[in-house]
């Protein structure tokens, strides 16, 4: 169904055709998720995935560009031809007070060192909402849930 609804009695306002217009854009995004590859170079970052057991990629320079709303999403990650089951996150990290955008992929079962490397990711499905906890340990409890919950995805796809 289409996020867009318009009755026929009243036109749109143009204060609501950027809304409008967003949702569409969202929906075509959703319903064409995995038909883009994206590349993007292995970076440093602050190392706090790897402290609380959920180590992360910290990918940059991302082409094609691209305007995914903050949350995490179920990927695809391309290393060397071979494909990994991940879950990457987009966002400005609220809980820890930061600000800057960040794109971060928690590939699973893997211990390989990738540091400034280029990987190839795809976007598969969209697993929740970015959000804000009141401490580390709530921020914790919540990647483990994701993680069940991307695993979950994976295997209910046989991929």
């Amino acid at each position: 169904t289409s996020p867009i609804k318009q009755s026929k009695e009243k036109s749109w306002s143009s204060s609501a055709r950027p809304k409008i217009l967003n949702k569409l854009r969202q929906h075509l995004f959703l319903n064409n998720m995995g038909n883009l590859i994206y590349t993007g170079k292995v970076g440093f970052g602050l190392q706090n995935g790897t402290r609380w057991g959920f180590p992360t990629a910290n990918i940059s320079d991302i082409t094609p560009r691209f305007t995914l709303e903050n949350g995490v999403y179920a990927v695809h990650v391309i290393i060397n031809g071979k494909r990994w089951n991940a879950m990457m996150y987009i966002g400005t990290r609220p809980t820890l007070k930061l600000t800057k955008p960040t794109v971060e992929i928690h590939i699973f079962d893997f211990a390989q060192n990738i540091y400034n490397q280029s990987i190839q990711f795809h976007v598969l499905q969209k697993i929740r909402d970015e959000q804000t906890f009141n401490s580390i340990d709530s921020l914790i409890g919540q990647l483990k849930k994701d993680e069940e919950i991307t695993r979950s995805f994976f295997h209910s796809k046989h991929i």
